[in-house]
């Protein structure tokens, strides 16, 4: 949706994508625009990335609420995004505007990453060989397209990893 209210309103453009809240921590610090860590994550840079973002939302998403349920899977995807746009805010550059759902998504694969050590069991081991795989490739591309924002796919990781982890010893109790 929020697609095609930037297309009709101007394009996937720097000004018009920071007019509908892409996240930029020189706004968040010099306006108090701290609405735009979460105006961020449902903005994309264009229509390959919106699709993109979906495609790996639609298969490891799917895969994850599975196992977590809605409610837990939803936490996860949130925290996630807002950790991310955080440590964007608070590691990044000053000058830099980023847009989409990076961060959330790297969420879902930081929890799936050690779930494959946690409940090695619990996967077949072409599905556990997959995910480390899968993991490893997007940091990989994270590090060489330069592009990318770093600090929001590492932020939106690392979150998946401990949020995932405290969901287990949670249940474990």
């Amino acid at each position: 949706m929020m697609a095609l209210v930037v297309i009709l309103s101007g394009g996937f453009n720097l000004l018009n994508l920071i007019s509908w809240g892409a996240l930029s921590p020189y706004f968040v610090f010099e306006n108090s625009e701290w609405y735009r860590l979460i105006t961020s994550m449902v903005l994309h840079g264009s229509i390959f990335h919106l699709i993109m973002n979906m495609y790996v939302l639609f298969y490891l998403g799917a895969f994850m609420e599975k196992i977590l349920g809605k409610i837990k899977f939803l936490i996860l995807y949130l925290i996630s995004g807002l950790i991310s746009s955080l440590t964007v805010v608070f590691i990044g550059s000053p000058n830099v505007v980023t847009v989409g759902a990076s961060g959330s998504i790297f969420g879902i694969m930081g929890a799936l990453f050690i779930m494959t050590f946690m409940k090695n069991n619990f996967l077949n081991i072409q599905t556990i060989k997959s995910i480390r795989y899968l993991t490893f490739i997007n940091i990989f591309f994270t590090l060489l397209i330069p592009s990318i924002s770093v600090e929001g796919h590492l932020g939106g990781l690392i979150s998946g990893l401990i949020i995932y982890y405290l969901f287990s010893i949670q249940k474990a109790k």
